[in-house]
């Protein structure tokens, strides 16, 4: 590969450096002080110093970055006193069959002294600001839990009125948990509540988007919930609705992507834009002749892209690949002579620019690494210009999929906690069920639906529906194939970076056009890193936990020689994460991907609610115990 032609491959790294460096936890800051001193002592010794520059301008970015967040999620603690009437608007909801969950801005809560009983503070209506003597603002935003089915009212721009108990994110104390903290903070969640009472509407005031996502969410209520979730999850980038089960097969099959706003169907938006406007354009002579018909047509590509991640609510990865586009069609009209890699590089960088903590973010990665792959396997493809050919079409996106599978396996593995054996023919049936099929069936189905026509809506939804119908039998058919269903503990680093060397070990080989060897280097590759991946690592000594799920208790008990004990396992049947979900994940965390006994104490929620969700993210559950009751 020659490097002269990615003049941005070390500011690229540089700047992901810095920004990695400041920005997330995975150096102390002692280490990042270390850091930006030895870069500023590069400033000096060396005679490039570009390396050095943009590192400290990443790591400067991030520690400023870091403060902004940490302002806007900063609150007093008088938040945490109690209950608190508050008003706020509501910017985005999230509703299931048991509860409501809100996301709140401009939160303001009133208060003011009263007389009674000393120290002690009176709430007051909210309604009537010129009752109350202080205002406070929060600056972030806040998740508010609502209990009761009239939530299911509430949408997006009301403002609402509700006395709440409120707390702030905290992590629960187990091995392998999720950092929920951080996951707040990224997003700025200040404060997360409960309802007490009634919530009051105050005003509404729905924007004309939010009145179109609702009448995609009305045009989708006949469907059946499997197939309507996966609609809204493609459309509105909600996917509360989608079934357990089918969430489970598509994460086990390495389909997963499928389901998330993300490149393909951001792209797959851009070239539905781009081919209406191709096609609109060439219908006249004139027109192809006086005008730039592939530059308009890229534009209204990216208008399209822009537009359906603006009904989706711009979701992060959105946003990313909304990005990446931008970039391309940018270096396509100011005629770039760079090789695409580089214009990815540029892209990567405006979006660690405009979102820093997204540095630390998996989709972004995922994203980034599976494009880098097959840009870096298409340059070394020959280019055909004798028309279109279903065998050589079908043959390029066999090894698309194949080409992204491979570089983004560590990343999958490490990130969902399967090995998906069957990536390749799940994604080679789905992505083109879903690209060609489904997102313009349920794209279509959306503008009906925004200009009014509810039945042809809900018809184009419905012959989408029978499509997702169908994928979904095929992937929970593969997911009963042998090792379908194959959770690998926590995955080490060193073992990463082993498959990492390999790739890149083969990628030189192909680039130099030693297709046997390089080839053969990649399936050791992934043989090595599958075989090591799935081995068990029990620990040294006996391990006791009593496991922090909130209401109920879970214990496990796991020996030096890898036998492993669970009693109990509480949470809400139905529910995706529990305690059953917990122990499941800390046990992989520790290097079990199994149970030996699994006992029941009592047939209450608080103790066996969670036990199927903990049967099903384990790779077998030898023995069930359960207690006699008489």
């Amino acid at each position: 590969m020659n490097l002269h032609r990615l003049p941005l491959l070390i500011p690229a790294l540089a700047w992901v450096s810095g920004l990695a460096a400041a920005r997330t936890d995975w150096m102390p800051w002692l280490a990042v002080a270390w850091l930006a001193g030895i870069a500023a002592l590069f400033l000096f010794l060396s005679k490039t110093r570009t390396f050095a520059v943009v590192l400290l301008a990443g790591m400067a970015w991030g520690v400023i970055n870091l403060g902004w967040d940490a302002r806007l999620v900063a609150f007093d603690s008088d938040w945490l006193e109690g209950a608190r009437q508050i008003t706020a608007t509501v910017v985005k909801t999230q509703h299931t069959q048991t509860y409501s969950r809100l996301t709140l801005r401009r939160v303001s809560r009133s208060e003011r002294s009263s007389k009674k009983g000393g120290d002690e503070k009176e709430i007051v209506s909210l309604s009537h600001p010129e009752e109350s003597k202080l205002s406070t603002f929060l600056r972030g935003e806040a998740w508010l839990y609502v209990y009761q089915h009239a939530a299911n009212k509430i949408r997006p721009g009301d403002r609402i009125q509700a006395r709440v108990h409120w707390h702030a994110p905290r992590n629960r104390n187990n091995p392998g948990g999720f950092d929920f903290e951080a996951y707040c903070f990224d997003r700025h969640i200040a404060l997360i509540g409960s309802a007490r009472g009634s919530v009051a509407v105050l005003a509404s005031k729905p924007s004309w988007l939010e009145g179109m996502r609702q009448r995609i969410r009305d045009a989708l209520n006949p469907l059946p919930d499997a197939q309507a979730g996966i609609i809204e999850a493609l459309l509105l980038a909600d996917r509360s609705h989608i079934p357990t089960r089918i969430q489970d097969a598509f994460a086990a099959t390495g389909a997963m992507h499928l389901l998330a706003i993300s490149g393909l169907h951001v792209g797959m938006a851009g070239a539905i834009g781009f081919g209406l406007c191709w096609w609109v354009l060439t219908r006249r002579e004139a027109w192809m002749v006086g005008l730039p018909v592939r530059g308009i047509s890229l534009i209204a590509g990216l208008a399209v892209a822009v537009a359906y991640a603006s009904l989706a609510g711009w979701p992060l990865p959105a946003q990313r690949a909304t990005m990446m586009l931008a970039a391309g069609v940018l270096a396509w009209w100011f005629r770039a002579r760079a090789a695409p890699l580089n214009t990815l590089l540029a892209a990567l960088i405006l979006i660690l620019l405009l979102d820093a903590q997204a540095v630390g973010s998996v989709s972004l990665w995922l994203s980034f690494t599976a494009t880098a792959a097959i840009l870096f396997w298409a340059g070394r493809q020959e280019s055909h210009v004798d028309g279109f050919h279903i065998r050589r079409a079908f043959a390029g996106m066999l090894w698309v999929t194949l080409i992204a599978g491979l570089a983004t396996l560590p990343l999958i593995t490490r990130t969902f906690g399967r090995l998906p054996i069957y990536s390749l023919p799940a994604n080679v049936m789905m992505v083109p069920l879903y690209s060609l099929l489904i997102l313009p069936l349920a794209l279509a189905g959306a503008v009906f639906a925004g200009l009014g026509m509810s039945g042809a809506a809900t018809w184009l939804f419905s012959v989408a529906g029978y499509g997702i119908a169908m994928g979904n039998r095929l992937l929970v058919w593969m997911l009963q194939w042998p090792g379908g269903h194959l959770w690998v503990p926590s995955v080490p680093w060193w073992l990463s970076a082993l498959y990492v060397s390999g790739a890149m070990l083969a990628a030189a080989l192909l680039w130099k056009g030693r297709r046997p060897a390089g080839w053969t280097v990649m399936a050791l590759t992934v043989l090595i890193y599958g075989m090591a991946a799935v081995r068990e690592r029990p620990p040294a000594r006996a391990q006791l936990t009593a496991w922090d799920v909130g209401q109920g208790a879970a214990m496990s008990l796991v020996l030096p020689g890898g036998h492993v004990m669970v009693v109990d396992a509480p949470g809400r049947r139905g529910s995706r994460f529990n305690g059953g979900t917990v122990v499941a994940a800390g046990l992989r965390a520790s290097g079990i991907t199994h149970v030996d006994v699994l006992a029941i104490t009592h047939a209450q929620s608080d103790h066996m609610g969670g036990m199927m969700r903990l049967m099903s993210q384990v790779n077998h559950v030898d023995q069930l115990w359960l207690a006699e009751h008489g």
